[in-house]
């Protein structure tokens, strides 16, 4: 079950009971099933990370470990590709790699959206990087060699994007919890009477004088 769907049905029987059971008042009854669904969310969020076990975290650390060296071979060959637009693509990839391993390493329980990308998406994209500068330092000038290696610039620039869009989706979803969190503290605020119905901007507040 969805993270967020358990934690609805757990903050909508912590305002159920308290208002329509016990007949207590709109205000504390939200202000109540608020914390309860951020609680929720968090403490799920947590159990997340626990599920990966002791086996599972020494295979993950596996998995991150040979991701590096695969990173570190990959800027070993930036230096031995002629092709400046290839070189300046593999630049890119590398970078945006180390980000994901960086990002993974700080929130391992994301592993699982990353295991098509650490087990075969970064391997295959060094080995084939491998035989294109073993090809192109074999000065070899025939069409098939040139389109061969076309193909290769064209597939790395598309893979420059697939790795960009990894690095996105680890943190969308970081983005989905903070922006339920912020909901939360805005209903709370709101129940406490300490916030209006619409949170002012700094371009709000700079209109209004």
């Amino acid at each position: 079950m969805n993270r967020y769907v358990l934690s609805g049905i757990i903050g909508g029987a912590f305002f159920a009971v308290p208002y329509l059971a016990l007949n207590i008042s709109l205000a504390p009854s939200l202000a109540t099933a608020t914390i309860a669904f951020a609680a929720s969310a968090l403490a799920t969020k947590q159990s997340n990370l626990d599920k990966l076990g002791k086996k599972n975290l020494g295979i993950y650390k596996e998995l991150l470990e040979n991701s590096k060296i695969n990173i570190k071979q990959l800027k070993s060959i930036i230096p031995r590709i002629d092709n400046e637009t290839l070189k300046t693509d593999v630049i890119d990839i590398t970078k945006t790699s180390e980000k994901i391993i960086s990002r993974l390493e700080k929130t391992p329980e994301k592993i699982s959206q990353a295991t098509n990308f650490l087990n075969y998406y970064l391997p295959i994209t060094l080995k084939i990087l491998s035989k294109y500068e073993e090809i192109e330092n074999e000065n070899l000038t025939s069409k098939e060699v040139k389109n061969f290696m076309e193909r290769i610039t064209n597939l790395i620039d598309n893979i420059k994007g697939a790795f960009q869009s990894q690095l996105n989706n680890l943190y969308s979803t970081d983005m989905v919890d903070i922006d339920a969190e912020m909901k939360v503290f805005e209903s709370i605020l709101k129940s406490d009477g300490l916030l209006g119905e619409t949170i002012k901007t700094k371009e709000g507040d700079n209109n209004g004088h």
